[in-house]
């Protein structure tokens, strides 16, 4: 009877245990199973997304200029890009956009003197005398195209919107900037080995000039500029997103290509000396009873505004 009662405890025991690793063994199973979906699912994930967009704000040739006012410019920028996200809240971007930057500067009561050829060839005994350099105002525009490489990360968010950042660099290449000015002048010659001050001779460049115009290209170099970006990227369906955020560029280097200023703003011509050559305050110099100096030192790049950009994503 004993070796009965023995006998069924054990089977009930067995039974028991074997029941209890049958069930874990299923549950782990099941985990994995689940595992491996989610992997699945992950390693399907479209990871790569290109993109219009469009943006302005305030958008500079930044200086300041030894005499007279400066003006910031506001521009507008333009471009497609590329993102390939190598994990799913990071990625690295690329692409190519077309950015616009202007500034401007005006002049009033100024003077200038320098040293000039005249059209008889007396080297070097002849001082230009701009008596008047008033009511100048120049203004710069420059277009930069240009390529980013960005890094940029995306939280996971709401179901509706995440928020990402992105940072890194840009290099621009300049492929149109131009100077406009006006401006109003009164010169006079003054020669040295008589110490006579000849004026009202316009055949020989000595006279009043009223609103002369000059419409010329800027020799800029390649702009290298840090750059960021944030703000909210919201789902639009499975594979169209909005992106809205703000952008930043900073401009590191000088991209003036003339950084010597050799010329004058009204530089004499001793070929036509009726007509001056018009120079930018970008690549020209002054002399004043405090010596010669440039009008501008160092320009750069700085822009910041508000970006909207509709990116898909491809399998």
């Amino acid at each position: 009877m004993k070796k009965i009662i023995f006998i069924s405890i054990l089977s009930v025991f067995v039974y028991s245990v074997h029941s209890r690793n049958h069930i874990a063994v299923r549950n782990v199973s099941y985990h994995n199973d689940t595992i491996r979906t989610a992997y699945k699912d992950v390693s399907k994930e479209k990871r790569h997304e290109v993109s219009v967009w469009l943006g302005g704000g305030y958008s500079s040739l930044r200086y300041k200029p030894a005499v007279g006012d400066y003006a910031y410019g506001l521009g507008d920028r333009a471009g497609i890009g590329y993102t390939y996200l190598f994990k799913p809240q990071w990625g690295i971007s690329t692409g190519l956009e077309l950015d616009v930057y202007k500034a401007s500067t005006s002049i009033a009561n100024h003077r200038d003197r320098y040293r000039a050829i005249d059209d008889e060839d007396r080297y070097n005994q002849m001082t230009l005398l701009v008596d008047r350099f008033d009511n100048f105002e120049e203004a710069q525009r420059a277009f930069y195209l240009s390529l980013p490489v960005m890094i940029q990360y995306q939280s996971n968010g709401e179901e509706s919107r995440t928020f990402y950042a992105a940072l890194g660099g840009k290099i621009g290449i300049p492929v149109q900037s131009k100077y406009k000015s006006t401006g109003d002048y009164l010169t006079r010659g003054q020669y040295d080995f008589t110490q006579t001050v000849f004026e009202d001779m316009p055949e020989h460049g000595f006279g009043v000039y009223e609103d002369l115009k000059a419409n010329e290209k800027l020799r800029l170099n390649p702009d290298f500029r840090l750059s960021g970006e944030l703000g909210y990227k919201w789902h639009l369906d499975e594979n169209w997103y909005l992106y809205t955020g703000v952008y930043c560029d900073y401009g590191l280097n000088d991209i003036r290509k003339t950084k010597n200023n050799p010329y004058r703003v009204l530089q004499y011509n001793r070929e036509n000396p009726v007509e001056y050559t018009i120079h930018s305050i970008a690549e020209s110099q002054y002399t004043d009873d405090k010596g010669t100096r440039s009008y501008i030192k160092k320009m750069n790049t700085l822009s910041f505004g508000i970006k909207l950009k509709i990116a898909f994503k491809l399998d």
